[in-house]
């Protein structure tokens, strides 16, 4: 009896290993929720790092292709129980595929951002956080944002505030739009942008004239300001076209434009209704087309010769 016995349970864990062995984890369309119990079972009792690594991202595609929260909860109980780093890292991948819905618990993981510092305990952590509507999500990462000394951790947070982050997080982020590490303040702003509307113009306007990430705002313009914003984008345009550039950088929510071609069609909007605009492409046609690029001589032109049609 004891060895017939012996070899069942010899045989279950044979199985599991052949489930494991038969499932490619780059699959990311994999999404057989009939194995998780399996999985789940492997994982509790087996000791082969590399196959229970494998089970986690099998288990995280079948979640994120699933949306599972009671899947998601699974992996955050782990996560805050697992002693192997290495381990870990593959629960916090599995984490960072799955949706952070309302019914997911992130308890655990808050606790630990609040009792950790080191970036190499929490910095997995926040970057797993990214795709939520879960609000405790949110005010995680705002505590961050509001409590933190790393840039690299808050830059995280912020970066992870794109997909899960609302209107709340946008005066948090406003505080960090002066600090010295631009890639802080950048990211800051581009979050906030993210979850903007035209409330914020007048920030947005400030940003433009006296900021440290004026692309940025001309981002922001063109995505939330109304009128109030063209005197400021002329004066932009006017002030980095009067010299020669060597290169510039295209925008991060809009990647085939930079701010002057942003600002150029952002103004396009208004010329029915501001003669100054009309003057402004004139006077750059005229006097400024040689310190244009050429995309943006064509996007200049294009706004010129659709006015010239409109006046024909």
């Amino acid at each position: 009896m004891w060895k017939k016995l012996t070899n069942y349970f010899n045989k279950e864990k044979v199985d599991n290993r052949e489930l494991i062995d038969s499932i490619d984890d780059n699959d990311t369309s994999y999404d057989n929720i009939e194995v998780v119990n399996e999985l789940k079972q492997f994982i509790g009792t087996s000791s082969d790092v590399r196959k229970v690594k494998k089970a986690y991202l099998i288990l995280g595609n079948i979640g994120r292709n699933r949306y599972l929260p009671e899947l998601t909860n699974y992996f955050i109980e782990k996560a805050a129980s697992e002693q192997n780093p290495e381990i870990k890292s593959y629960i916090y991948i599995a984490i960072t595929w799955q949706k952070k819905t309302i019914e997911v618990n992130i308890k655990p993981l808050f606790d630990l951002l609040k009792k950790y510092r080191q970036g190499k305990i929490v910095d997995p952590i926040i970057d797993c956080l990214a795709n939520s509507d879960n609000p405790d999500v949110e005010d995680a990462l705002i505590y961050v944002i509001e409590n933190y000394k790393s840039d690299w951790s808050i830059i995280q947070a912020n970066v992870a505030l794109h997909t899960a982050g609302t209107r709340k997080c946008i005066p948090f982020l406003a505080k960090k739009l002066n600090e010295s590490s631009e890639d802080l303040s950048g990211s800051a702003f581009l979050a906030l942008i993210r979850h903007a509307d035209n409330r914020e113009q007048d920030l947005f306007i400030e940003q433009l004239i006296n900021g440290k990430n004026k692309h940025s705002a001309m981002e922001g313009i063109y995505m939330h300001c109304g009128p109030k914003a063209i005197q400021a984008v002329i004066e932009r345009i006017k002030k980095k076209t009067a010299t020669m550039r060597k290169t510039d950088c295209n925008g991060f929510f809009y990647p085939n434009d930079n701010d002057i071609t942003l600002g150029l069609k952002f103004l396009d909007r208004y010329k029915k209704e501001n003669d100054d605009i009309q003057k402004f492409f004139d006077f750059l046609s005229s006097k400024r087309i040689d310190k244009l690029f050429v995309n943006e001589i064509k996007v200049l032109n294009e706004i010129q010769s659709k006015t010239t049609a409109n006046i024909t």
